[in-house]
């Protein structure tokens, strides 16, 4: 008896010795297999754009040109003072940039915008009612003025070019889908307006033209922000962006002419008045993005929408000066503001 139960007790020691191995192997086939990692959603390492605007007519900037005086109260004396102003003008804003990716959350940007308006204004002949010119300036015949000349009509074209020039660096604060970026960096930019007046006598001849260029050039910081909303998994976004920036410069503004009547060619004086000051400037955007694909961070994307960009102080108003060569209608400088449709072509690599 003793016998059999130590064949017993090793035959269970050994069947448990044998199985073990198998238990093992089935536990390693058990076990479950880490799961592969998904690829990160990477971003554009280089974004291009390419930009146009067509810029609607407006009437921030007013620039007034002439003035005629009609008669007052008792029809004998000709003291009411009636100004002619012309606008700024429509035309259209050309834009263009690169951004580059230098981090996971940072991006290094430059970007050029090109503007160019312009607009005509005429007064209409005035047979009874003199016209007195507010551009012409310098001296007139026998010395006196040339601001203080009558005539019966007068013709101004006045143009704005402006060039703008941002460089800045962005930060991705990261909201998921909706993609917000802070900036900051600095911006140059140079204005140019050029004016000319040509005024008439009551026959329709010219007796003088005048000449007014006037040139804002500064820089300062910037500040903005920008975003994009994506609906849902499809291919089109909302986008939108604020960006502000001061720009510390000077403006300086040249006046001449000349009279050209019966009496022959004599050039009005010239002169040049020129003020350093501080230029605010607003850029605005809103407008609906449509990706080439559901991958929106690579690929080709055109954007669709309505901007409005506000240039504090950086045009000239037109004024005329005295023969000292003083303003003496109103501030030296203007606000120009433009607004219009914009289409841009983005790509993302």
């Amino acid at each position: 008896m003793g016998g059999t139960m130590k064949k017993t007790a090793l035959s269970l020691l050994l069947a448990s010795a044998l199985s073990t191995p198998a238990f093992a192997a089935d536990a390693d086939q058990a076990a479950p297999a880490t799961p592969a990692q998904e690829a990160p959603v990477t971003t554009p390492r280089l974004n291009v754009f390419v930009e146009g605007t067509y810029i609607f007519n407006n009437n921030a900037n007013r620039l007034p040109y002439a003035q005629y005086f009609g008669p007052n109260v008792r029809g004998q004396e000709y003291t009411n003072a009636y100004p002619y102003t012309v606008g700024s003008g429509k035309g259209y804003e050309i834009s263009a940039g690169v951004a580059l990716r230098v981090a996971p959350h940072v991006s290094l940007g430059l970007a050029y915008t090109g503007l160019r308006t312009n607009q005509s204004g005429d007064t209409g002949m005035f047979p009874d009612f003199a016209i007195n010119t507010l551009l012409a300036g310098g001296r007139g015949r026998g010395g006196n003025p040339g601001i203080a000349t009558s005539y019966n009509d007068a013709h101004v074209k006045t143009s704005v070019a402006g060039d703008v020039f941002d460089f800045n660096a962005g930060y991705d604060v990261g909201l998921g889908a909706n993609e917000v970026t802070l900036i900051g960096g600095f911006r140059y930019a140079e204005f140019h307006q050029n004016t000319d007046a040509w005024l008439y006598d009551s026959e329709g001849g010219l007796v003088t033209n005048a000449h007014r260029r006037s040139r804002f050039s500064g820089v300062g910081p910037e500040l903005g922000l920008k975003g994009e909303h994506s609906f849902g998994p499809g291919v089109i976004s909302l986008e939108g962006s604020v960006l502000g920036s001061l720009l510390f410069g000077e403006q300086r503004s040249f006046t001449n002419g000349a009279w050209v009547d019966s009496e022959g060619y004599d050039p009005l004086d010239s002169h040049l008045v020129a003020h350093s000051h501080v230029a605010k400037t607003l850029d605005a955007e809103v407008g609906l993005t449509f990706h080439g694909s559901r991958e929106r961070n690579h690929g080709a994307a055109l954007t669709v929408g309505y901007k409005v960009n506000y240039y504090g102080g950086v045009v000239d108003t037109a004024n005329g000066s005295s023969g000292d060569g003083k303003e003496f209608y109103g501030k030296t400088s203007a606000d120009l503001l433009v607004h219009g449709v914009f289409v841009r072509l983005n790509y993302k690599m």
